[in-house]
């Protein structure tokens, strides 16, 4: 699978379509199209039914990662995210980015980076503060766990559908 768009959209899935999920797509197919995976068939066709741009809806979470250049995770719980990750990893390369959204706590970050990072993937932290209406009409709020300047692809994604973005500093 070719990755980069050279200078295009970049490529982009969301795994997870529950409240947060569905409010992520709804910003973010605004702008272009996104590739989605649930494990729920009926929530991939709820979020199609709104979008703008349409998705594509892939068969499974490698299969989606394959496919894209940023996976941003809005899952249920950390276990949900880790078993995400570990599928992602199969695909996992160089110069692929995966910002995690659910509500996770630092050691969770660790270890899905323990997983995805010998295959190249980056892991983004970046926190979703606030209610899912403001989320899914492009002001949403975050707070990122790496400097904007090591966010890559993801810092323009998520500038463009937040009202605020509180980068942390590096260590």
């Amino acid at each position: 699978m070719a990755h980069g768009n050279e200078g295009g959209p970049i490529g982009l899935g969301l795994i997870g379509l529950g409240n947060a999920g569905q409010a992520l797509h709804a910003a973010l197919s605004a702008r272009q199209s996104v590739h989605l995976f649930d494990l729920d068939p009926a929530r991939c066709a709820k979020a199609a039914l709104g979008a703008v741009h349409a998705p594509v809806v892939a068969q499974s979470a490698g299969a989606l990662a394959d496919g894209v250049d940023v996976v941003i995770l809005s899952l249920p719980t950390p276990e949900a995210s880790l078993e995400v990750a570990r599928e992602i990893a199969a695909v996992s390369r160089p110069g692929l980015l995966v910002v995690e959204t659910s509500t996770v706590a630092p050691g969770d970050i660790e270890a899905l980076t323990a997983v995805l990072a010998p295959g190249g993937a980056r892991v983004i932290d970046a926190a979703i503060v606030g209610g899912v209406a403001r989320l899914a009409a492009g002001q949403g709020v975050f707070i990122v766990g790496p400097p904007e300047a090591e966010c890559g692809a993801a810092a323009p994604l998520l500038r463009a559908i937040a009202e605020e973005i509180i980068f942390l500093k590096a260590a």
